[in-house]
């Protein structure tokens, strides 16, 4: 890519910050939520089949919002990245 496209790509990326913001507390929320079922399955079901099943589900849930926190993250640190590099 070259650099007109990556700093067009950063701009339609850094106009809008609370949407960035917004995508980070969801990724924030859905982990809380997984690292909440993995602790629920651990210390309050029996061990069975249910459980590991929780478990496996908690650990989904908690990936899917490590990722979505690092998309946001990243997304907010765009326009830092434009500022240093490109000066705006």
């Amino acid at each position: 890519m070259d650099k007109q496209r990556i700093r067009k790509t950063l701009v339609s990326i850094a106009r809008n910050p609370q949407q960035s913001f917004q995508i980070f507390v969801v990724g924030v929320f859905l982990f809380s939520i997984g690292v909440g079922t993995i602790l629920y399955a651990e210390h309050r079901l029996i061990p069975s089949v249910t459980r590991e099943l929780f478990a496996f589900a908690g650990t989904l849930v908690a990936g899917t919002g490590v990722l979505v926190t690092l998309t946001g993250y990243l997304r907010l640190c765009a326009g830092r990245f434009l500022k240093f590099f490109f000066d705006e």
